[in-house]
């Protein structure tokens, strides 16, 4: 599907699901100009087919909204999503192979579900948010997780207590899965959102010379929550990847 008006811009709304299958590879949808909209509405979005290199070109937009789905399959990187309006989808679902990946070109919220199935989610200078209902599923990985080494953080809102792990890694040299966990076991008045992105370098505050870790979380809190009560749990990668010295001596 090319975006190509005689002039100015195009807005395409779908009226019912579709699938863009570009079985034979390429480009499965291309934007003309930064103006072009491709309104998903409340209507389900597939793009790609299983096993086929496919991409998405050009400067143009989503637009959905809390019931819209957008599937991206097939393999090796797809291009870069952006999204205009709410910047919201129902779903986002990643299932790209053989090096898949997909770049966040905007913010973007998730309401219901981010289907982790097989790529990387890379987040550049971008957050992704999700609702407090939301939830991440499929088996995060190195090669099926998203990445924030960048300046943009995984975020997860926080209306009740409860656990949340933010299947997070990064690309730097070797792309590196390194989840963290929040577990907000106390509190009252909550509404607050958590942001997570994860650094495959030694924090700049860690003082020791030796015997360190060369990885380290950044967090972000909004919102509010009555006397909180948490614990961190962040996964490094137990070999000399991430570890200077001797990892019983190592601070974090």
């Amino acid at each position: 599907v090319v975006f190509s008006p005689a002039s100015g811009n195009t807005t395409v709304q779908l009226l019912s699901p579709l699938i863009i299958s570009a079985p034979g590879g390429g480009t499965a949808l291309g934007f003309n100009s930064a103006g072009d909209v491709f309104n998903i509405s409340g209507q389900s979005l597939t793009i790609g087919s299983a096993g086929f290199a496919n991409d998405i070109t050009g400067l143009g937009t989503f637009n959905g909204n809390t019931t819209s789905s957008l599937a991206l399959l097939g393999s090796g990187p797809i291009g870069t999503l952006r999204f205009s309006g709410t910047q919201t989808l129902g779903t986002l679902t990643l299932d790209r192979t053989l090096s898949g990946l997909a770049n966040l070109g905007t913010e973007l919220n998730i309401s219901t579900a981010l289907n982790l199935t097989s790529g990387l989610l890379v987040l550049g200078t971008n957050n992704i948010t999700l609702a407090s209902a939301a939830v991440v599923s499929g088996t995060p990985s190195a090669s099926n997780m998203v990445v924030t080494d960048g300046l943009g953080r995984f975020i997860k809102t926080f209306s009740t207590l409860g656990a949340f792990t933010f299947p997070i890694g990064d690309n730097t040299g070797t792309t590196e899965y390194s989840p963290a966990t929040i577990n907000l076991t106390g509190g009252t008045g909550i509404a607050a959102t958590i942001g997570m992105r994860v650094s495959d370098a030694k924090h700049p505050n860690n003082v020791a010379t030796v015997d360190f870790l060369t990885r380290h979380w950044s967090s972000s809190f909004n919102g509010s929550i009555t006397n909180p009560v948490y614990t961190f749990t962040g996964n490094y990668i137990q070999t000399a990847s991430d570890i200077s010295g001797t990892e019983t001596n190592s601070l974090s």
